[in-house]
């Protein structure tokens, strides 16, 4: 008999489970817990499994703990072994989704603001892109000099928000190149 690795033996327990899902006529889209309805021992047969093939040894018990808490979610608080602090940190997650840093809301906004602000100025990039080379005289064909003058407008936006963050950054790069 063939020794699966770890990889093989969940794929081919996914591919078990799904033998009974209908997913045809699954209409809440309910997807079961896949360590639900493993038995203590074969939980942590994978679980050790898991952590020597992945070099996570040092941290077998903290993923078993995890693992335990995964399999019964609703009652977590009788799982042994789980600290005060870990029993607070999960009545947090559970009572206040929302209670995250600052620092983390603030880098989505940024970030969200930043993907809208680029999507608007490739559009008006793309539509300007129709019309402007024609109206000025410039030969797009590949065989074209004008062709590196188009793509030069077209990275320009890209190009000094480059320079700027450099200056910005540390004024040092930009003077030494």
């Amino acid at each position: 008999m063939t020794r699966l690795t770890y990889c093989e033996q969940k794929s081919r327990s996914a591919e078990e489970a799904l033998k009974g899902v209908d997913l045809n006529h699954n209409f809440e889209a309910l997807v079961e817990n896949p360590l639900a309805h493993l038995t203590p021992e074969q939980l942590q047969h994978d679980v050790r499994s898991f952590a020597r093939t992945t070099g996570l040894e040092e941290y077998q018990a903290l993923l078993e703990k995890g693992a335990w808490i995964a399999k019964d979610p609703r009652h977590w608080d009788a799982i042994p072994g789980v600290t005060d602090a870990e029993k607070q940190s999960l009545r947090d997650e559970r009572s206040r989704r929302f209670r995250q840093p600052l620092a983390l809301y603030l880098t989505i906004i940024i970030c969200s603001v930043g993907a809208a602000v680029q999507g608007w100025d490739q559009t008006g990039l793309n539509g300007a892109n129709l019309k402007w080379p024609g109206a000025l005289g410039l030969d797009t064909n590949l065989r074209s000099n004008d062709f590196w003058i188009l793509g030069l407008v077209n990275a320009a936006p890209y190009l000094a928000a480059a320079l700027m963050y450099l200056s910005s950054y540390s004024p040092t790069l930009v003077i030494r190149g």
